[in-house]
């Protein structure tokens, strides 16, 4: 119950743009050597703002960063990212963000990482209830990047090598990575997967769920919910967001 003493009041979702798509694209950027963090030319693929709005069946190559979403409950479906790119002094990492979700409700549904970049999924400022769900990487990077994301899901994602998976940015001054509800479910990688530092990464109400591990519990990892995976047996519900859809009668296709 509201009191009035709070002062509530509502805001309207009036977006400027809606129901507005880019769909079966390919965006090619000069290949150029990757210039560095902070130090990039500004060849980024797309973004999104308003809300109701989809990109689906999009390749980006060569980009320094490929899709920035900051609006609400948009889609981005079958995002393709390479790189023929040298990048001899990082290690690899041939570009800055891959996909970046910075508002609400925004789903990522299919993804493929195959050029690797310093925060290849970033969620920030605040953002909550986003979806990643059936990705891969080269060595993926999921990247909280400070200001208290929470409320995020991470499912049926493949990190490639499993090196840097937690690996975030974001300000000194900005505490910690993460905020608190986050999931990550069924997450595996070619190596053993760790749990990040509670003591930097995030408050302590995530979960982690089905993780490649062998960091066997939730006393070992300190967080909330740890519940590792061999993976021997499948993994049920594998993907958690297309669980969650049926659990409540959606059967449309994204």
């Amino acid at each position: 119950e509201l009191s009035s003493n709070w002062g509530p009041y509502l805001n309207i979702l009036e977006p400027t743009l809606q129901e507005a798509g880019l769909q079966n694209l390919q965006i090619t950027f000069p290949r150029t050597n990757y210039r560095g963090h902070h130090t990039e030319v500004g060849y980024n693929g797309i973004v999104v703002s308003g809300a109701n709005n989809w990109v689906r069946d999009v390749a980006i190559h060569n980009a320094d960063s490929g899709i920035f979403c900051y609006g609400h409950a948009n889609t981005l479906q079958n995002i393709l990212l390479t790189s023929s790119r040298q990048s001899s002094s990082y290690n690899g990492v041939v570009g800055h963000h891959g996909i970046t979700l910075g508002g609400r409700n925004n789903v990522v549904n299919g993804f493929d990482f195959k050029a690797t970049f310093f925060h290849d999924l970033t969620v920030s400022n605040f953002v909550n209830g986003n979806v990643f769900a059936n990705g891969r990487g080269v060595d993926l990077a999921i990247d909280h990047h400070k200001r208290g994301p929470f409320n995020n899901l991470f499912t049926s994602i493949d990190a490639g090598r499993g090196s840097r998976l937690f690996y975030s940015g974001g300000g000194q001054r900005l505490g910690k990575y993460a905020g608190t509800a986050n999931v990550y479910w069924s997450i595996w990688a070619k190596n053993q997967l760790f749990p990040p530092s509670v003591d930097t990464f995030g408050a302590k109400g995530s979960w982690f769920v089905g993780i490649k591990s062998e960091v066997r519990s939730r006393s070992n990892s300190g967080w909330q919910a740890w519940e590792r995976t061999d993976f021997a047996d499948p993994m049920y519900p594998a993907d958690l967001y297309k669980a969650q859809r049926k659990e409540r009668g959606v059967t449309s296709q994204m």
